[in-house]
């Protein structure tokens, strides 16, 4: 059964709090995500979604080779849970997660929401009734 937009971005942050995102630095748009170990599904939320596997991610070279193709998402690339049909709430979870003030290592592995980490979830939150 695919989850609700609210549930996909609860099941992100729950995952990330336990989890390195892999990211560095900021996010400039024109050149994407800086990754400390390349684009793995582990520091990646759509490859979080997609269910790939250590190494798996590396393999396809950039997200777009993953889960763009001619100009549309590839969405059984998607775990079915995970298969919510939507261009902007993917680019949305994406640019969320990307952000580095959004985040703040702690002491399980991963990192927690900061202050803005927590307005912006909530803004986005708000937004799953939009989508």
């Amino acid at each position: 059964m695919t989850k609700t937009y609210s549930e996909i971005l609860d099941d992100i942050v729950a995952y990330y709090a336990t989890h390195k995102r892999g990211t560095r630095g900021t996010v400039n748009a024109a050149l994407g995500v800086n990754y400390e170990n390349g684009c793995t599904y582990t520091g990646c939320a759509i490859g979080f979604v997609c269910g790939f596997k250590v190494g798996e991610w590396d393999s396809y070279g950039s997200f777009d080779d993953v889960c763009y193709a001619e100009g549309d998402y590839v969405w059984d690339k998607f775990l079915p849970e995970y298969r919510v049909e939507n261009e902007e709430f993917w680019c949305d979870v994406q640019a969320f997660h990307d952000v580095h003030f959004h985040w703040i290592e702690n002491d399980r592995g991963g990192s927690d929401l900061t202050e803005d980490g927590m307005k912006a979830f909530s803004s986005l939150k708000k937004k799953c009734n939009e989508y």
